[in-house]
């Protein structure tokens, strides 16, 4: 473990993670990107696993929705697909719902301060 990071402290930036997997599209591709500038897990030493980048992508999205609804909608129309921003909003609240189920009323609390 590296020193002065214990157990539960993230090395991963959530935030670098949403941004790739929107560019590229996939948590493989963006766990393969990391793992080519030498991000590695700081508990084991391997590569992150593409569902460690899946985590930090919607841990990141969930918690910044302004800012990831725009982001979406910008990646979807690249795509030539229209979302609303109901659509846009169900596809949080499913990763949220997922995301957030360990915590205790983590989905309650999410949705009653969306």
């Amino acid at each position: 473990m590296t020193m002065g990071l214990g157990r539960g402290k993230r090395a991963l930036d959530d935030k670098k993670c949403f941004y790739l997997y929107r560019d590229v599209g996939s948590v493989y591709k963006v766990a393969k990107a990391l793992a080519r500038e030498g991000l590695v897990n700081q508990d084991t030493g391997h590569p992150y696993t593409p569902q460690a980048v899946y985590w930090a992508v919607w841990r990141w999205g969930v918690a910044n929705q302004k800012e990831s609804k725009e982001a979406i909608m910008e990646a979807a129309r690249s795509k030539g697909v229209i979302l609303t921003e109901a659509e846009v909003q169900a596809i949080l609240d499913s990763r949220a719902k997922y995301i957030l189920y360990k915590k205790k009323n983590g989905y309650g609390n999410y949705l009653k301060n969306r």
